[in-house]
């Protein structure tokens, strides 16, 4: 007895030429149903899986106080986005350059300086909040109160995600990648 297989890859014959002009991601789904994505200037414009190639990490490195009360976290450093996912200023997160799943993970330290303090925050997509979390310490002062969250979203192009967060006490943020980042994973079509 014969049995039919299907391949698990795509031939190179089957992808588009590279991308030699624009600025935007380019994406191009194969008969297998795969993703591709390709942008002008990134890898010699060459072709790569959408679920291995777009993943990102932003964080704050300069001083900053939490908001007192729910704000956007204003990210002004990137650790990694080969893409150029990231918004910069203009809304501190990430713009999702295809449809489909994407993880979002949020992490903020802050110093508590304060007993029972707490940091309250969300991932937002279109600032819809979309996951919610509390955290926190019963230290008189000094030590630091770490908050994290994460959230699975399916997501249209274009789509905004950040972090909204806030302490009622302005606590210093920790200027590090390590403990105030916001990273973003395109996982698939689903």
């Amino acid at each position: 007895m014969s049995t039919i297989q299907t391949p698990t890859y795509t031939p190179a014959w089957n992808l588009p030429a590279p991308v030699t002009t624009g600025t935007t991601i380019q994406n191009f789904t194969d008969p297998n149903g795969e993703v591709w994505v390709a942008k002008n200037g990134v890898n010699s414009g060459m072709w790569f899986r959408a679920r291995d190639a777009l993943h990102g990490i932003i964080y704050r490195n300069a001083a900053y106080n939490m908001p007192t009360a729910a704000a956007i976290i204003a990210y002004d450093a990137v650790l990694r986005d080969v893409y150029g996912m990231s918004t910069g200023a203009s809304n501190y997160g990430f713009a999702a350059p295809i449809p489909g799943w994407y993880l979002a993970f949020a992490m903020l330290q802050g110093t508590c300086t304060v007993a029972n303090a707490f940091i309250q925050g969300s991932i937002a997509r279109n600032g819809t909040f979309w996951s919610s979390d509390n955290e926190f310490s019963a230290l008189a002062s000094g030590g630091g109160l770490l908050w994290r969250t994460s959230a699975l979203l399916y997501l249209a192009a274009g789509d905004i995600v950040n972090v909204n967060a806030y302490n009622a006490n302005g606590f210093a943020v920790s200027g590090s990648w390590m403990v105030n980042r916001l990273e973003f994973d395109y996982m698939g079509t689903g």
